[in-house]
């Protein structure tokens, strides 16, 4: 039970480490296309 309550706990973790990741990338990708614009 425990094992399965920590497979799930770190999947979760992993999405939302992935999530994150995704995000600053798009962040990061619209941060240097307006630094190429000014």
């Amino acid at each position: 039970m425990a094992l399965r309550f920590a497979i799930h706990y770190t999947k979760s973790v992993l999405d939302w480490c992935e999530e994150t990741l995704q995000e600053l990338k798009k962040i990061k990708k619209e941060h240097m296309e307006k630094s190429e614009i000014t």
